[in-house]
């Protein structure tokens, strides 16, 4: 994938007379949009083999909209992301699909109260831990403000949106929550600790 995208950068650059700077921009951009297109259509072609497309592209949906602005963890290879990614949501999407007539068939004030505990400890994640930047690519301290800042407004817009859905039983609540809680994790040292040692697992099965 890198190699990928640092050849399509600097064929772009030649031909749109860009300089060093600008390519190696432009060759970030390429990768991101290259592994974002490959985790969001094996997840996709996972989702639908096994029936649960809905509940899938909802979880990836709740998630991606956070993680734009919040960050989190990440794999040391756009491979390794991809991969993680299309079974983590697949599994979100499994969860979704499990708990769905669980959840609705509480009481509408119980599932309410769940969804508000769960995003407060979300926002509570947001506040302390929110930009998370890749180790690759440091932010610039506007750039974190910035960032802290969306994360929290989105946090709150996918709170009432949750709340509402949790109090008129949609069938999407629980699948959106199981993105939530997914990308919330990812922003804590538990979730970017867990993230680590499937990395270094990952190495050290490659080498053998």
């Amino acid at each position: 994938m890198q190699k990928l995208a640092f050849a399509l950068a600097s064929y772009l650059a030649v031909q749109l007379g860009l300089d060093e700077d600008r390519r190696e921009v432009l060759s970030f951009g390429a990768l991101a949009f290259i592994q974002n297109g490959s985790s969001a259509l094996l997840t996709l072609l996972l989702a639908l083999a096994v029936g649960i497309v809905p509940e899938t592209v909802i979880a990836v949906a709740t998630a991606a909209v956070l993680r734009h602005a919040s960050g989190g963890a990440h794999l040391r290879t756009p491979l390794r992301c991809v991969l993680a990614t299309a079974v983590v949501f697949l599994l979100c999407g499994f969860l979704g699909d499990l708990t769905s007539s669980l959840f609705n068939s509480w009481p509408g004030v119980l599932r309410v109260v769940l969804v508000v505990i769960v995003a407060s400890l979300g926002l509570l994640g947001v506040l302390r831990y929110a930009p998370v930047q890749a180790e690759t690519r440091p932010l610039r301290p506007a750039h974190r403000v910035r960032l802290r800042r969306q994360s929290i407004r989105l946090v709150i817009v996918l709170t009432v949106a949750l709340t509402l859905g949790a109090a008129a039983a949609a069938w999407w609540t629980p699948p959106a929550l199981a993105g939530f809680v997914l990308q919330m994790f990812t922003l804590t040292p538990a979730g970017q600790a867990l993230a680590h040692s499937f990395d270094d697992w990952l190495t050290r099965l490659s080498r053998r």
